[in-house]
């Protein structure tokens, strides 16, 4: 994550990338991050002005069971609870949350990427579903997106943008992230305890 304080926003800009994540309380600044194929949630208590932003993606595809059951995930369910537990830490409350997330889909159809971005937003749905959040907006476009979360007010705006030209480095962490993501699925494979 990255913090600057001399921007055109006048406020502390977040800089935020693939899988990293962050909560502010009363805190007059603004979150960014730039999803090219992963998830950026954000989450707002209108009454506590706590605002929150996530970037990350799901390993894999999600099974037929209810989320609290499917292997795969569990990865998303422990992304939440770290944004949720700060956001509780700060005095938040969950019924009073309200939720936006946006992905990109900017790869071929058919292919890993784009199913591991269509099972996060399938997992976020369900996800907020599960923890009766109204999820106030969602996209997911077909292009490179950038997302800022103005805090204290909750205001989220999104841009498509051109990746290539003025988002290179977000694209290639955010690739080393996914991969990074894959090769610790790969790695540990699935736990089976014994009696």
């Amino acid at each position: 994550m990255i913090k600057s304080s001399k921007n055109r926003f006048g406020k502390d800009l977040y800089v935020l990338f693939p899988g990293e994540y962050l909560v502010v309380k009363n805190e007059e600044c603004v979150m960014v991050s730039v999803t090219n194929s992963c998830i950026v949630v954000c989450l707002f208590d209108v009454q506590e002005k706590i605002a929150g932003m996530g970037h990350f993606i799901l390993p894999g595809a999600l099974g037929t069971d209810i989320i609290a059951a499917d292997e795969i995930a569990r990865q998303g369910i422990t992304d939440m609870e770290y944004i949720m537990g700060e956001v509780v830490k700060l005095g938040g409350d969950r019924k009073r949350l309200r939720a936006t997330f946006f992905g990109s889909l900017t790869g071929e159809k058919d292919t890993d990427m784009e199913k591991m971005v269509r099972n996060s937003v399938k997992f976020l749905r369900e996800y907020f579903t599960m923890e009766n959040i109204k999820v106030v907006k969602e996209t997911v476009s077909p292009r490179t997106q950038k997302v800022l979360l103005y805090c204290p007010s909750g205001r989220v705006h999104r841009k498509d943008v051109d990746a290539k030209r003025d988002y290179s480095e977000f694209i290639r962490r955010e690739n080393e992230y996914m991969q990074e993501i894959i090769r610790k699925k790969q790695q540990y494979g699935k736990v089976i305890l014994f009696d």
